[in-house]
């Protein structure tokens, strides 16, 4: 075996133990509650500004007794994935928010037209992504819709 070999061998081993490392390391990342029958968390506890994914009828809790439960998309015109459009399309995502004391209420976002993100109470709900992108041939199953949300606390006179 020549040396360069010796040392190809040795980083090809060092990546894997690093890629299993890192993947080990990820499993003990927290609880994420319940799951429901399709193996899907019902209810993700969310802490701070990080993106955080939801499928339709699942909820997060964040800061403050806030709720945000994805009930579906009512509208998708998307722009199919294989086709050339002259405009992206959008589609309505339905969701459920409430504030702590605050009763919920349902409200409609888009994901190219406004609104974007709502506010209710002191939490600020943005939309940034809806999945997976349609097909020309193919309607998207309402239940393999993912939404993609942040949620934060609104500062007053912020």
């Amino acid at each position: 075996m020549q040396p360069g070999e010796i040392m190809q061998g040795a980083l090809r081993n060092g990546c894997v133990a690093a890629l299993v490392s890192m993947a080990l390391a990820g499993c003990g990342a927290g609880d994420p509650g319940p799951a429901s029958p399709d193996g899907v968390p019902e209810v993700l506890d969310i802490r701070g500004p990080d993106a955080f994914r939801l499928a339709p009828g699942q909820s997060a809790r964040g800061p403050g007794g806030s709720e945000v439960i994805f009930v579906g998309v009512g509208a998708d015109s998307r722009c199919p994935i294989d086709v050339v459009c002259v405009w992206q399309g959008n589609a309505e995502v339905v969701v459920r928010i409430r504030d702590g004391a605050e009763p919920g209420r349902s409200v409609r976002m888009g994901t190219a037209l406004d609104p974007r993100f709502v506010d209710v109470g002191r939490v600020r709900l943005h939309l940034d992504l809806l999945e997976p992108s349609p097909l020309a041939a193919t309607p998207v199953d309402p239940t393999r819709y993912r939404a993609t949300f942040r949620l934060l606390l609104v500062v007053p006179g912020g």
